[in-house]
């Protein structure tokens, strides 16, 4: 900085003036830095003064820009703002895009397994309350998964239910989605067999 530039602030070039003012905000040691775009139009040479000159602060810097260099060389963390939403995500800005971009894979990733998950589950209830085909210990170790593409589904045994089995297996379903504990045991009762008296209490707790 010369010491007439404070004095003669509009025949300064674009940089020049960027400098000044990047040097008068910092003069005061303030607690708190809010910059907007302080390297936006300046030249290599500018953009490097006054990142040194940022590094040197000890204060909190809020700094907001699309310089990626500037974002890497001065941030410690980086809100991202999208879709109504904000998340700060640690490191400068090629840090915790990265962090970002693995969160969307992610994301992307365990949606796909709901998906799965869901028409697994619908083909399961088809088969039984539309088909009427009843399988034995169906559990998820019955399926194998390579990446995200399905290599083989055991069942088990198979029988076909009647129609009026089709019902009782709908109606406990139901009972189950609905947390209906008493329609549970009614249903649990008349699909099975009891060998002796049946303790209620027990059963319904």
């Amino acid at each position: 900085l010369e010491d007439d530039w404070p004095w003669r602030f509009e025949t300064l070039s674009g940089g020049q003036q960027k400098r000044l003012q990047i040097a008068c905000a910092l003069w005061p040691q303030p607690d708190l830095l809010i910059l907007d775009e302080p390297t936006n139009h300046v030249d290599a040479t500018t953009r490097s003064v006054i990142a040194r000159a940022l590094e040197s602060f000890a204060g909190i810097g809020i700094l907001i820009s699309h310089d990626r260099e500037l974002l890497d060389r001065l941030c410690g963390q980086c809100l991202f703002m999208d879709g109504g939403s904000a998340v700060m995500r640690p490191g400068g800005y090629t840090q915790a895009s990265e962090q970002a971009s693995l969160e969307r894979e992610r994301d992307v990733r365990e949606r796909k397994i709901r998906e799965f998950g869901k028409r697994i589950v619908q083909n399961y209830l088809d088969q039984i309350l539309v088909d009427g085909l009843f399988h034995d210990d169906p559990h998820p170790a019955n399926v194998m998964i390579r990446g995200e593409e399905v290599v083989w589904i055991d069942l088990g045994m198979m029988g076909r239910l009647s129609r009026g089995e089709r019902e009782l297996m709908r109606q406990l379903f139901t009972a189950v989605a609905f947390g209906d504990a008493a329609e549970v045991k009614r249903t649990l009762l008349i699909w099975g067999h009891a060998s002796g008296t049946v303790d209620h209490a027990r059963l319904h707790a």
